[in-house]
């Protein structure tokens, strides 16, 4: 073309021209490259930092699943233990919000878990010290310290249950007040043991006087016994003495009359 164009004779200026949109091809030319690779380098980088995020995601999800197996681990571990206490046992938070109960509860409030969880604490199983100063989660929020006192609580049947109720504070890693445990001890046998020594005791009280009256009325008796006996022996020799006194006289009188008569014989003297 360049040759055509000297031969040609035409302007210089078209010439250059021609040589300058050449070079400005090549410098397009360039820079499309140039942001090929670029492109290219930035696409590399965000790829490594999304696989590198990514890695990180894995380990997190994967560490996520590890805790949350060990979580499970550990709250069925709980589970079971409350499940095999004798006392019934429920978590409360501050809110009056029951978290978490074991069998022995259920089985006292006659209520199921799903009746139990996530309800109000003194509408599933409601006592004396229920809205009052003395609530257990009143009393530990503003001690922090383990209170124990006995009230009768009421099922959902009307049923009351006399119990021993423990509540201890129920606290966090910082230290930081998230309610409150407490463990409920069914004390109607216990009660119902007492009232049956304390019938015991007083039929034993009872037995003891009546002991003490026998006592007594034997001693009675032998203190009457004793004269009366001897009475009665002394009464008998009287008799017998006075039979033989009474005899006696008869033969005397028997003998006077005959004296007065003159016709005593030897044998009625003898």
């Amino acid at each position: 073309l360049e040759k055509v164009l000297i031969e040609t004779d035409l302007e210089p200026s078209l010439l250059q021209m021609r040589r300058t949109t050449g070079k400005g091809r090549t410098l397009i030319w360039i820079f499309s490259i140039l942001g090929t690779i670029l492109s290219i380098i930035i696409a590399v980088g965000t790829f490594r930092r999304i696989r590198t995020r990514t890695i990180e995601l894995e380990m997190l999800t994967s560490n996520l699943e590890k805790a949350k197996k060990r979580t499970e681990k550990q709250t069925l571990e709980m589970t079971q233990i409350l499940d095999v206490a004798a006392s019934g046992i429920r978590v409360v938070d501050t809110n009056y919000i029951v978290r978490r109960v074991n069998k022995k509860f259920l089985g006292m409030a006659n209520l199921t878990k799903g009746e139990v969880v996530g309800r109000k604490c003194f509408d599933v199983f409601s006592g004396s010290l229920c809205h009052t100063p003395n609530c257990p989660l009143v009393s530990v929020s503003e001690t922090l310290r383990p209170i124990s006192s006995q009230v009768d609580k009421t099922n959902i049947n009307g049923t009351v249950i006399p119990c021993v109720c423990t509540a201890a504070p129920f606290l966090d890693t910082n230290g930081k007040l998230l309610g409150i445990v407490e463990d409920f001890r069914d004390i109607t046998e216990l009660l119902e043991t007492e009232k049956e020594k304390e019938v015991l005791q007083s039929r034993l009280v009872q037995a003891q006087k009546l002991e003490a009256v026998g006592k007594l009325a034997a001693g009675i008796a032998h203190e009457i016994n004793t004269p009366t006996q001897y009475i009665e022996s002394n009464i008998d020799f009287l008799s017998d003495a006075f039979n033989d006194i009474s005899d006696l006289l008869a033969h005397y009188k028997i003998l006077l009359e005959n004296t007065k008569k003159g016709s005593v014989t030897s044998e009625q003297i003898d």
